[in-house]
């Protein structure tokens, strides 16, 4: 259904996550960034949180298109409920996080950096194949006139469809999210290679400062060519000029969130001397899950007065960014030690749930689609929006669980055996510390004097 205009990502009714992110798990990668040096670092609990991020999409959609908004739009239950549709910026907060925090470690150890062609190769093999399926299965069922021209395989199988009003929502609506996910994909290694130039040229300040510095640049820089260049040039092909928020320079403040942890993490060992001078009482807030949650609490309910008072949607979607952001702090700085990280991590349903999530957000939208005009044609109360989302939820899950099982996972494991099989290079020699800086720390020891600050602290 062609829409007259569009608005910012994360307002718009169609939602969608990350892969493996994540994304996004909604195209959003596994919760292991991999450390310059050293084993894969796990965060089981990331997997749960996409899981939940994928059930809130779910919901969204059961809500709107399914349950007609019933509760009255601009009423708080409706503020509520459109809410679930944020649950797109935890998606891409995760994959800004997960897929920084190599190369971000690499920068802050002196490391070698990830492959870049492994990298993408790895990107494309988690987010294309099952994509690909869900797109020939659905748009041959409902769409097929779209889908089967030169220009439509081209413009959707290669997830360029987020740049024509004609084709943003079409055939998998959702999918929006995951070619704003491809196109942080492809400029990612750039982007990495870009930052650690900068940092190394930057002369003062600490290396944590040098590169916090230059990922701020990079947000305002991408600011500036939405507003100052990508919407005039949309205006002036007569295209609606919000179609510049759904390109990378206008999604990449949400993945920078992610890039921001992943830069803190990187650089951790730094962050200890820093902890000291916040005093016992300031170490203890933040260790406390509960200092996160309620900043996390407080950014989340600023969003939705946004939304309530129809403000501008980025300042929802700011909201939101801080609020998923906060969330992730304990998540990620304390896995272990985490009592939410723990809760979350240590639930089996949660964690495989996360396992199965972009499976379950590409396959929600057809199931949901080709159903809700005849089995799914619920009243529009809250028992019919209930029913339904339990309904959509459930059959989801079976092609989601098909998907990961039979598809993706096979797939990943040949990816990752083809790239095992090329020679590595050897390891490059770390560079020596800047003068007036202390040598880079290991990630294991990074850990032990954080966990050594956190005895001192108790």
């Amino acid at each position: 259904m062609a829409r007259a205009s569009v608005a910012p990502p994360v307002a718009r009714p169609v939602a969608a996550p990350p892969i493996p992110v994540v994304p996004a798990r909604i195209a959003a990668p596994a919760a292991r960034p991999v450390a310059a040096r050293g084993k894969p670092e796990r965060f089981p609990a990331l997997d749960a949180v996409r899981g939940l991020a994928a059930v809130a999409v779910v919901g969204f959609h059961a809500y709107k298109d399914v349950a007609g908004r019933f509760a009255g739009e601009g009423s708080p239950a409706d503020t509520v409920l459109y809410s679930l549709d944020w649950a797109v910026v935890t998606f891409f907060v995760l994959s800004g996080f997960l897929l920084y925090t190599p190369f971000a470690t690499a920068l802050a150890t002196g490391g070698e950096r990830p492959s870049s062609r492994g990298f993408l190769w790895r990107r494309a093999l988690r987010i294309l194949p099952a994509y690909w399926l869900a797109l020939v299965v659905f748009g041959s069922l409902a769409h097929p006139g779209q889908l089967w021209t030169v220009d439509g395989l081209l413009r959707y199988g290669l997830l360029q469809q987020i740049y024509s009003t004609d084709t943003l929502y079409h055939i998998l609506g959702p999918a929006w999210t995951l070619a704003a996910e491809a196109a942080f994909y492809v400029a990612l290694p750039l982007l990495a290679i870009g930052l650690a130039a900068a940092v190394g040229r930057i002369p003062v300040g600490t290396p944590l400062a040098r590169h916090l510095a230059g990922l701020a640049a990079l947000v305002l820089l991408a600011v500036a060519a939405v507003r100052i260049v990508l919407q005039p040039l949309y205006a002036a092909s007569s295209q609606d000029p919000n179609l510049a928020f759904f390109s990378l320079p206008g999604t990449f403040p949400l993945f920078a969130g992610g890039m921001l942890l992943a830069v803190l993490y990187a650089h951790r060992t730094e962050l200890v001397g820093l902890r000291r001078r916040v005093g016992r009482r300031g170490r203890v807030l933040l260790r406390s899950d509960a200092t996160w949650l309620v900043l996390a609490g407080l950014a989340y309910l600023a969003g939705l007065r946004f939304e309530a008072d129809h403000i501008t949607p980025w300042h929802t979607t700011i909201g939101m960014l801080a609020a998923a952001t906060c969330l992730l702090v304990p998540l990620v700085f304390r896995p272990q030690a985490s009592p939410l990280a723990r809760l979350l991590g240590g639930a089996p349903p949660l964690v495989g749930l996360g396992l199965v999530s972009y499976g379950l957000y590409l396959w929600h939208w057809p199931i949901q689609e080709l159903t809700r005009t005849s089995i799914l044609a619920v009243p529009h109360t809250w028992l019919g929006f209930a029913t339904a989302f339990l309904a959509i939820l459930a059959a989801s899950l079976v092609p989601a669980w098909l998907s990961y099982r039979f598809l993706e996972a096979p797939v990943m494991r040949w990816g990752r055996r083809i790239v095992g099989s090329r020679p590595s290079p050897a390891p490059a020699a770390a560079a020596p510390p800047a003068p007036g800086h202390p040598r880079p720390a290991t990630a294991a020891s990074a850990a032990a004097a954080l966990a050594e600050a956190d005895r001192r602290a108790a």
